[in-house]
C-alpha cells in the first residue's frame, strides 16, 4: 500500500502561489513602466496596436493568476485528506483512493480487464483500461503523490499482463461460462474486501 505524500500537495500549493504572485508582479510592472509585450512592436508602432497587445498581455496574466489560485486552493484542500489517500497494489488488481467521496475511489480487478497500457500525455502518466465486454476505454491518472508514476504504471501493467496470460491458459482447458450479474457483484465485493485487508 502506498500512502499519499504530503510534500506533493505542499509543493503544488507553492507552485500555484508562485504563479499567481508572478503574474501579479508582471501586471504591476506593465502599469508602472508602460511597457507592452508583443510580436513586432517598436517605437513606431501605432497606439491602437499597442492597446490591443496590452489587453492581450493582461488577459494572459489574469488567466495565469487564476490558474495559480485554482492550483493552490485545490491542493491545499486535498492536503487535509492526504492521510485518507492511498494506492493499494494487489496481485489481483489495484484500488486508488484520492479522497473520502465514493467518486474519488477507483477499483480495477485485473480479471475484468481486456486491455491495458500506459499513455504519456502532456507530461502526465495515464493508464488506459478497457473492461471486458466493453468498447469504452477508461483513463486513470497516476501522479507523483504515491511515488514515481511511470514505475507504478509499469508495475500495474506488468502484473495485469501476468494475470491475463494465466487467464488465457486456463480458458484453453476450461469451457467458457458467461459471468452472471450476481457473480460479478460477489467477485467485486470479495476484491474490495481483499483491498481492505491490505490497508
Amino acid at each position: 500500500m502506498l500512502r499519499a505524500k504530503r510534500s506533493f500537495f505542499v509543493q503544488a500549493t507553492i507552485v500555484g502561489a508562485l504563479l499567481t504572485v508572478g503574474a501579479i508582479a508582471v501586471a504591476v510592472y506593465h502599469f508602472t513602466s508602460g511597457s507592452v509585450f508583443g510580436y513586432g512592436l517598436n517605437d513606431q508602432t501605432p497606439s491602437n496596436v499597442l492597446l490591443v497587445w496590452l489587453i492581450i498581455d493582461l488577459v494572459v496574466l489574469i488567466g495565469v493568476a487564476i490558474a495559480g489560485i485554482v492550483i493552490a486552493i485545490r491542493h491545499l484542500l486535498q492536503l487535509g485528506t492526504a492521510g485518507d489517500q492511498m494506492l493499494v497494489l494487489m496481485p489481483t488488481g489495484f484500488v486508488k483512493r484520492q479522497g473520502t467521496a465514493d467518486n474519488q475511489t477507483t477499483a480495477v480487478e485485473y480479471q475484468q480487464v481486456a486491455a491495458m497500457r500506459t499513455s504519456i500525455e502532456r507530461g502526465g502518466v495515464y493508464l488506459l483500461i478497457q473492461p471486458r465486454g466493453s468498447a469504452k476505454v477508461a483513463k486513470v491518472e497516476l501522479d507523483s503523490r504515491f511515488g514515481k508514476p511511470k514505475a507504478i504504471a509499469q508495475h500495474i501493467t506488468g502484473t495485469w499482463a501476468q494475470v491475463a496470460a494465466q487467464a488465457r491458459g486456463s480458458r484453453i482447458t476450461t469451457p467458457f461460462r458467461p459471468n452472471q450479474p450476481h457473480q460479478r457483484h460477489q467477485r467485486h465485493a470479495q476484491f474490495m474486501e481483499e483491498a481492505h485487508h491490505h490497508v
